[in-house]
């Protein structure tokens, strides 16, 4: 059975400085002021190995690079990207090592607007090649928001990003038993967030 996230209430103490962390380098990142360490020093220290806070899956949008929007330096994120923020099982196995090697107690699932990935699975599903693939995972959430959106593409797309990322969360341990493992155990919390591009603030859906 698979194990339910604990509510933001219920977060470690740890669980949530991470994320209150997430929170202060993004609103450095909106006003344009960051401080991430990114110097030859701090290179030279990672060469003994990585000890990243987060596991961080997003969107391979070149205009979403997770490390800036969170000022984030180097080794203190360990980050999937897939095109729509959607997991297979190199993905999974990839979040598995973060989780379960590095240690990472937060997987946060980084979705964003303007998404080209949603935007194609609602005008366009029927797509060549591995892109196929792409599309069958966001279908789901495409058919969510269509219930419950009867107005304007652009207000269906919206919301189908937040049900993407959504289930994502949600899917993710349904689909790997090391990660529901972890999460049964209270090492592992996953969480949903998306960027907004239009302002650059990053909203967490929990």
């Amino acid at each position: 059975m698979t194990q339910k996230n604990p509510s933001l209430k219920e977060l470690s103490p740890n669980v949530k400085q991470i994320i209150e962390t997430l929170k202060t380098g993004n609103g450095r990142f909106v006003i344009g002021m960051r401080v991430s360490n990114i110097t030859d020093t701090r290179r030279q220290e990672l060469l003994a190995g990585q000890h990243p806070q987060v596991s961080l899956l997003c969107c391979s949008d070149s205009r979403v690079p997770p490390e800036l929007i969170f000022d984030r330096g180097l080794g203190e994120i360990f980050v999937v990207r897939t095109a729509g923020n959607v997991v297979d099982d190199i993905a999974l196995g990839s979040l598995e090592y973060g989780a379960e090697h590095l240690v990472t107690p937060l997987l946060l699932v980084l979705g964003h607007t303007r998404c080209g990935a949603v935007t194609a699975a609602y005008q366009s599903p029927d797509m060549p090649g591995h892109l196929k693939k792409i599309m069958e995972e966001i279908k789901p959430a495409i058919e969510l928001s269509s219930t419950s959106v009867r107005g304007k593409k652009e207000d269906l797309v919206s919301v189908a990003i937040k049900q993407n990322v959504n289930r994502m969360v949600k899917i993710i341990p349904e689909r790997s038993e090391i990660l529901q493992h972890l999460i049964g155990k209270g090492k592992l919390v996953i969480i949903g967030a998306v960027y907004h591009m239009e302002t650059g603030e990053v909203e967490f859906l929990r």
